[in-house]
């Protein structure tokens, strides 16, 4: 072995290890967050566009809307991995998301944020016209995975997720990823829209265009849940019929 070889090897034994300690299990978790859209394919796409907020036009998101405030481009859990800062103390962003309820009918949202304990962070989903909302604070902390399972109503067309701000202090977001749940939402869903068509998916006949919520078979149904019987919106009957 000659000399100048036998020096490099001693310099790289020698050379200082890097440390990953407390990146370790928020490394993990970000594979684990990437897996689902990684194994989807086309067949499965995430509901949100720019998921990781790396997509910019200039100072502002490419794929998101600035409703109210300002925000800005900022290093996040990792110095080369940029996400979004709400800056102002009234913030909000939001996507329209093309999807309804024949669609989905759960919305799994896994988060990585680094919000201010002073700060109120709100992840807010609303539908159609934007009169039926649910909505989920944000956990606190610095970089703390956090995941929600949030129920829609049973019949919509469109919903618009937002990420809403409020109070002084730090709130900066690296990662929002939605995907249809392949497990069943707990709790009711929401009301949801009125005027519905003939087919839809009800719970009573206020909800109705036609006035009428009645049982129907699965093949009448716009949502199929074999598991779960559900009543459809009928055609008003019209008076005098078969009298």
């Amino acid at each position: 072995m000659s000399s100048s070889e036998a020096n490099r090897r001693q310099d790289l034994s020698s050379a200082p290890r890097r440390h990953t300690g407390r990146s370790r299990p928020l490394s993990a978790w970000l594979l684990a967050l990437a897996l689902p859209v990684l194994t989807a394919g086309e067949c499965e796409p995430p509901l949100v566009t720019d998921s990781g907020f790396d997509l910019w036009c200039g100072d502002a998101l490419c794929a998101w809307h600035v409703d109210e405030g300002a925000i800005a481009k900022v290093p996040t859990w990792h110095a080369r991995d940029y996400g979004v800062d709400l800056v102002s103390p009234s913030t909000t962003i939001s996507q329209l998301l093309p999807y309804g309820s024949a669609d989905v009918t759960c919305v799994h949202f896994k988060l990585l944020a680094d919000i201010d304990p002073s700060v109120n962070v709100v992840l807010d989903l609303a539908f159609d016209d934007g009169s039926i909302h649910v909505l989920q604070t944000l956990s606190t902390g610095a970089w703390t995975p956090i995941d929600y399972h949030l129920v829609t109503p049973t019949y919509f067309q469109s919903m618009r997720v937002s990420i809403r701000k409020s109070g002084a202090g730090r709130a900066v977001l690296a990662q929002i990823q939605a995907d249809k749940s392949a497990s069943v939402c707990a709790g009711i869903p929401p009301v949801g829209a009125t005027n519905r068509p003939q087919g839809a998916t009800c719970e009573a006949a206020s909800q109705c265009a036609g006035g009428q919520c009645e049982p129907r078979p699965l093949a009448a149904q716009l949502i199929a849940d074999p598991g779960k019987p559900r009543d459809v919106c009928a055609a008003a009957r019209r008076r005098g019929v078969g009298l």
